[in-house]
């Protein structure tokens, strides 16, 4: 028993079926002569089978084996529907391949997008900062000249100022001196005649000149005029010293307030010179920021253009591939299944 039911198996495998049919069968034309409406009957249900699906599927693959399927012999259709089958597989998996690419591509143009146009943000608001910070570095250095100009222009009012001030100095000091000089000369001459004369002077001292102080007596000697002499000339030395104080104090006002304002010129000059550094650096920094955004600019446009490339050659098949998927099954069965019938099998 176990070898009958072997034997049988080889003789109702596919591959036997086939080689029977060839051997025993006669020609397509001579089977429909001999038994025409048995094969006939097999055909229209072969026909009606791959109709039905081609209406369901509506993708056109299954015309031509409908078409062979009418009008060809039985052998030239089952090699009709194996060659259709094997495309069919192929096409199934070529459209899976371009799933998977498309998807992929996508994907890498999303997450690629999405960096450059953060790459974008970050670089713009490094511009701005770049561009706040050189206005701000510009406002300074100029306020930074304006500060020297008027600064020199102080130090120039103080030169004049030092120099009508020396003048009034010299001015005074000449005058003073030249009062003391007459004043010394009338002393001598006074002193001299009542030296040779041998008398004192009994007159009262007469009032002081106007801008001096009053007249003091000092003993004997304050008598008369030549005390009064010698004590004017006694203020016009002490006017000389209170002017020449005062003139050496101004002198050295005026040179301290050089000396600060040129300290100052020259902080302001040293951070002129550092904030020229760095606005350089700014603007150094800017036109690189400004080339940056240029090339993200430009990816992104290619990243842009690529997208609409993606979307014209991928969005049918994607949109569509489940049901073109399913419609390749479902040809692919119905061709497997029209062959059995072909084969005599169902």
């Amino acid at each position: 028993l176990a070898a009958v039911s072997e034997a049988i198996g080889i003789l109702s495998s596919d591959d036997a079926r086939d080689l029977f049919t060839k051997v025993y069968t006669p020609p397509a034309f001579v089977q429909l002569a001999q038994n025409p409406s048995a094969a006939a009957a097999r055909r229209q249900r072969v026909v009606q089978l791959l109709e039905r699906v081609a209406g369901e599927t509506r993708t056109g693959e299954l015309d031509a084996v409908v078409a062979s399927a009418k009008l060809d012999a039985f052998e030239k259709v089952k090699k009709a529907i194996d060659d259709m089958v094997t495309q069919l597989l192929k096409e199934k998996d070529e459209e899976i391949k371009n799933r998977d690419l498309c998807t992929k591509e996508l994907n890498t143009n999303e997450r690629t997008t999405a960096k450059e146009l953060h790459e974008k943000e970050r670089t713009v608001a490094k511009i701005e900062t770049l561009e706040t910070s050189i206005r701000q570095l510009n406002g300074t250095i100029n306020q930074l000249h304006l500060d020297i100009a008027d600064l020199e222009q102080q130090k120039t009012v103080a030169d004049d100022n030092r120099a009508k001030e020396k003048a009034e100095f010299d001015a005074v000091i000449a005058d003073q001196k030249s009062a003391e000089a007459l004043l010394q000369q009338a002393y001598d001459a006074v002193a001299a005649r009542y030296s040779a004369q041998g008398t004192a002077l009994a007159q009262q001292s007469p009032p002081a000149p106007e801008g001096f102080k009053a007249y003091e007596k000092k003993g004997t000697e304050a008598n008369g005029v030549l005390g009064l002499l010698e004590h004017i000339i006694q203020n016009t030395v002490q006017m000389q010293k209170e002017a020449a104080a005062a003139e050496a104090s101004a002198q050295q006002a005026y040179e301290q307030f050089v000396q600060d304002t040129n300290a100052s010129v020259d902080a302001k000059q040293n951070a002129i010179l550092d904030r020229s550094k760095e606005m350089s650096q700014a603007e150094g920094d800017l036109t690189q920021a400004k080339s940056e955004l240029d090339g993200t600019m430009t990816e992104l446009e290619t990243l842009s253009k690529g997208l609409a490339d993606l979307r014209t050659s991928c969005d049918f098949l994607l949109k569509n591939f489940e049901v073109r998927q399913t419609a390749r099954d479902q040809e692919v069965e119905a061709l497997r299944q029209a062959k059995a019938y072909l084969s005599g099998m169902q």
